[in-house]
């Protein structure tokens, strides 16, 4: 069964941005897409414990669905869109929230990393000098 955190991370790896709308208990995951489509992931009214997909347009309404999604479905049903709207787009290998925790931890490790060194040169330098008085008597 597909989550909807996992569905948004499916998304957004394969460059397509889900704004979250939530509409009394039911969440919609829609992303913007060329020419007035959106794709819409949702709760799937027939069975609620599953996630459905569907390709909108305002005019036309509902063009697609997918129900019962799982991740092989979905990540098939973003191949599919992307292929009848002709949109060009590359898989991420890592996402948005995946770049920003690797940084977050990189720039920590890096800050941990300097400080040890610096409290190590530091305590290197006392135990070399000894300490000078600045007057002599």
């Amino acid at each position: 069964m597909l989550s909807e955190e996992e569905a948004i991370i499916i998304l957004e790896s394969n460059n397509m941005k889900p704004s979250i709308r939530q509409l009394g208990i039911q969440k919609n995951l829609i992303t913007r897409l060329i020419n007035g489509y959106s794709f819409i992931v949702t709760q799937d009214e027939s069975n609620p414990d599953y996630l459905c997909a569907f390709l909108n347009h305002p005019k036309n309404g509902v063009l697609i669905i997918w129900h019962e999604i799982d991740h092989q479905s979905l990540s098939l049903a973003i191949k599919n869109v992307q292929t009848l709207l002709k949109i060009n787009s590359k898989p991420k290998l890592v996402t948005d929230r995946q770049f920003l925790v690797i940084t977050l931890t990189l720039f920590s490790v890096l800050i941990g990393t300097g400080y040890i060194v610096g409290t190590q040169v530091v305590n290197y330098c006392n135990i070399q000098r000894p300490e000078t008085p600045l007057l002599k008597p």
